[in-house]
């Protein structure tokens, strides 16, 4: 009888070193597992995402974002329920307080959330726009992606090609998704496995979904929604080769990413074009406060550095931007983005965009001359 040892086999290789994170209400780890037996030893049949790099030797390249060996693109389909949600706040809270028992009213909810997801068809959307696109895939390779769904309210595509190393494979990714959204007008393609590679992670085929109960299991592009629902319920490992799936994608990533290169090589010129204007304007600020008296010169921060001289090491570090947990909201997620001209929270009725002299104000409650005098103490002119 087909195993799941088998299916790891052939879904990740026989011998591969892969980034895992076992994902739950009180916990968050992450494993590097380099065999299919290590990987099921870890499962234990719950909460574990994987992430869809192959070279993560290191803790530095785990954490990178540029420069890594892909084998697959990976695409998350997902919709939005106020019902479900509500439903699954109500059970993360349980599991919280009771981690380790499983309590009639957890199990009362997970069969609310099944019967809510199966009888009105909340992930049918997902999955009819997952196999618009894997149609397209078939008709330009020849061959169809790997569709799985997801065991709650969407599911994932994987294009398997050749390991490519790209350098700047989120950006890549992100110009090939934008393609497909653009072209068949898709509305549950989630964006953030595009932009972000610590985003870019998904269930594991064949582990249980805390929430909903049901399971991550592959289908094919004929199945319909019910025989998809009947197969996440009841779940069998069945045979599978990943030749079958297997495209020659990796020959056009390189000059998709040479492409992205390009573009950055001009953004920084822009960049640096606009840093310079900018350094002239300051000059010129700086020439007036002197004429009119202020008492000593300060040099414009750039807000990455003022926000981690003042809240300390960020949650994540980007190419462009770093992110914190805001501190003018009870924020459990990290929900302010700081750029080098300005903080930005996302929340709704929380402070939006700042510039550096702004967030001194409101940080600190500061007085404009304040702030004044705090920047010429800690950003002197050189």
């Amino acid at each position: 009888m087909y195993n799941l040892i088998e299916f790891f086999k052939e879904f990740y290789g026989e011998s591969f070193i892969r980034d895992y994170r076992r994902i739950s209400p009180i916990e968050t780890r992450r494993f590097i597992v380099q065999s299919p037996k290590v990987l099921i030893r870890l499962l234990n049949g719950e909460y574990i995402y994987s992430n869809h790099y192959m070279s993560v030797n290191s803790r530095e390249e785990r954490n990178s974002t540029t420069s890594k060996a892909m084998d697959r693109l990976f695409m998350d389909f997902d919709t939005d329920d106020q019902c479900l949600k509500d439903i699954k706040n109500k059970i993360v809270d349980i599991q919280m307080k009771k981690p380790h028992n499983i309590l009639q009213e957890e199990q009362e909810l997970i069969h609310q959330y099944q019967d809510i997801l199966i009888e009105d068809k909340v992930a049918e959307t997902p999955i009819n726009e997952a196999k618009r696109v894997a149609k397209l895939i078939y008709d330009t390779f020849g061959v169809y992606p790997i569709l799985v769904f997801s065991g709650a309210k969407g599911c994932h595509l994987y294009i398997p090609y050749n390991p490519v190393l790209l350098n700047f494979p989120n950006k890549t990714i992100e110009l090939i998704c934008n393609d497909y959204t653009s072209r068949f007008n898709l509305t549950t393609l989630d964006p953030a496995p595009s932009r972000d590679a610590n985003a870019r992670i998904s269930r594991i085929p064949y582990t249980r979904h805390p929430i909903s109960g049901m399971y991550a299991v592959l289908f094919g592009i004929e199945d319909d929604y019910t025989t998809i629902m009947e197969k996440s319920v009841n779940p069998v490992v069945e045979p599978f080769k990943m030749q079958n799936h297997m495209t020659d994608f990796d020959k056009y990533l390189p000059e998709i990413d040479m492409h992205v290169s390009k573009m950055k090589e001009l953004e920084k010129q822009q960049r640096d074009l606009q840093n310079y204007r900018r350094r002239l304007r300051n000059q010129r600020k700086c020439n007036r406060r002197v004429n009119i008296g202020i008492k000593g010169r300060y040099r414009v921060p750039d807000c990455r550095d003022l926000a981690q001289d003042i809240l300390g090491v960020p949650e994540a570090d980007y190419e462009d931007y770093i992110t914190y947990k805001c501190p003018f909201h009870s924020d459990k997620h990290p929900s302010m983005s700081v750029y080098n001209e300005n903080f930005f929270c996302g929340v709704s009725g929380c402070v939006g965009a700042l510039n550096y002299w702004n967030f001194l104000k409101k940080y600190y409650n500061m007085a404009d001359a304040e702030v004044r005098d705090y920047l010429i103490d800690n950003y002197p002119e050189n």
